[in-house]
């Protein structure tokens, strides 16, 4: 091997042990979602108050909502949101059934977004980092 090869060799042993952790990570947090899930209640909320917070670079979207264990409480709760809402949009929640403080919002970008990237973006990202390299001399 020459060092150029054995750089690149490497390289994508590194990327391969990078991949898999990723992939590991992001299936352990796709059992976290769907354990979260089999163990919580599901419900419709109201949303009371909806806020777009600006850190300096970082923003996000934050929204209140209420809604009603069912023993009939009610229980008020912040999340951030991916989206936009308006005030009194009802949306779909679950929560856990020990303690109704923890919950999330029923959505793709709440619940699988993380796992999603984890397990099918990155990994597509890191492969693709290496054909382009390779293919355009990058080692």
């Amino acid at each position: 091997m020459t060092d150029i090869s054995q750089e690149f060799f490497y390289f994508i042993i590194l990327i391969i042990i990078v991949v898999f952790v990723d992939i590991i990570f992001g299936v352990w947090q796709l059992k976290k979602v769907k354990k979260f899930i089999k163990n919580s209640l599901r419900t419709r909320a109201v949303v009371t108050d909806y806020n777009f917070i600006r850190d300096g670079k970082n923003s996000h979207h934050e929204v209140s909502f209420e809604f009603k264990n069912n023993k009939g409480e009610t229980f008020i709760s912040k999340s951030r949101a991916m989206k936009q809402y308006r005030k009194n949009d009802k949306i779909e929640i679950f929560y856990s059934k020990s303690d109704p403080n923890d919950n999330k919002i029923n959505s793709f970008q709440v619940l699988y977004l993380l796992p999603f990237m984890l397990i099918v973006v990155t990994p597509i990202v890191m492969i693709g980092l290496v054909v382009f390299l390779y293919l355009n001399g990058g080692f």
